[in-house]
């Protein structure tokens, strides 16, 4: 747990924002639901978190943390670099395609990719740096010293840095989210009445932290768990990455979690799950099913090795 506590990106004080948390949760559904759209048709070559494993995570919280960026622009750094390497990837092989159409030279597609990824992942950064307070955006000079932790070998100029932060944005269409997992969680807290207890909000944002960083192991468990559940059924993919992309599913089991860490009496526990489940939509079965898992790697990451 931090030992000061984290700024908010909103006020929670429900008297000051209660009139706009509807309006809040019905946006973020319909995003949800024009993503889920896209998932089941297919009609977008992006599969969540492929282009982020663990490494690469790691490097982006190390980074955001070094100089001194919220955990919003951190969050949002690692959608936009999974967006943009996902929208490169497509548009290098459909070149490919064009030119040598008989067969497709993958080390070539790999080697430019990997060339341009430490460049392309700060300008993501520099993105969600701007997106998430235009006052503290990242600097060239902050970007420079990210890029030489990254890659001390390699000379990065001004021009090049500005041509590739506009390269990533015209890449991702011009368009940025305007919510992350942290904004529902903030939202949830507001709704739920939870936003003024001691600790909850530096909980779920370890919460959160933690959900990035162990993202592979704690969506294989969910989906075990489904696949256990509904053993007659074929689980389609697409599900599986709308059940990823839904911010809200996860805000809810990481608020929920945090009252586990916090040791909230259970009987508020079970009112909260109901008070969530109809926020966001979503069953109470499975909001518990996300929480535990959760917490049960939060405890695992807690516990000395022996």
């Amino acid at each position: 747990m931090c030992a000061t506590e984290l700024p908010r990106i909103m006020d929670l004080d429900t008297a000051y924002i209660e009139p706009l948390i509807k309006e809040w949760l019905q946006h973020v559904h319909e995003d949800n639901a024009r993503q889920e759209q896209i998932f089941v048709e297919g009609s977008e070559f992006f599969n969540p978190f492929i282009a982020v494993p663990v490494p690469v995570m790691k490097a982006i919280f190390v980074i955001t943390d070094h100089l001194g960026l919220g955990p919003n622009t951190r969050y949002l750094t690692v959608h936009l670099f999974d967006r943009f390497m996902s929208n490169q990837f497509c548009e290098l092989y459909v070149a490919e395609m064009v030119s040598n159409p008989g067969e497709v030279a993958w080390p070539q597609i790999c080697k430019i990719i990997s060339s341009e990824a430490k460049l392309r992942l700060m300008s993501c950064m520099q993105l969600a740096s701007k997106m998430d307070s235009h006052t503290k955006g990242l600097s060239i000079s902050q970007v420079v010293r990210g890029l030489r932790w990254l890659d001390d070998k390699s000379e990065y100029t001004t021009n090049s840095i500005y041509c590739s932060e506009f390269r990533v944005y015209k890449a991702l269409d011009f368009k940025i989210p305007l919510f992350t997992p942290l904004h529902c969680v903030e939202i949830l807290l507001a709704a739920t009445k939870l936003g003024q207890m001691p600790k909850i909000y530096d909980a779920c944002v370890n919460l959160l932290d933690l959900a990035y960083l162990e993202h592979e192991r704690l969506y294989s468990c969910l989906v075990f768990l489904m696949k256990q559940r509904f053993s007659e059924f074929q689980i389609d993919p697409g599900y599986i990455m709308a059940l990823e992309s839904n911010v809200l599913y996860l805000a809810a089991a990481v608020v929920l979690c945090a009252t586990f860490i916090l040791a909230v009496e259970h009987s508020e526990t079970e009112r909260l799950v109901q008070m969530l489940s109809n926020q966001v939509g979503i069953r109470v079965t499975n909001i518990w099913e996300m929480a535990n898992l959760l917490f049960t790697i939060a405890l695992q990451e807690d516990t000395p090795e022996q």
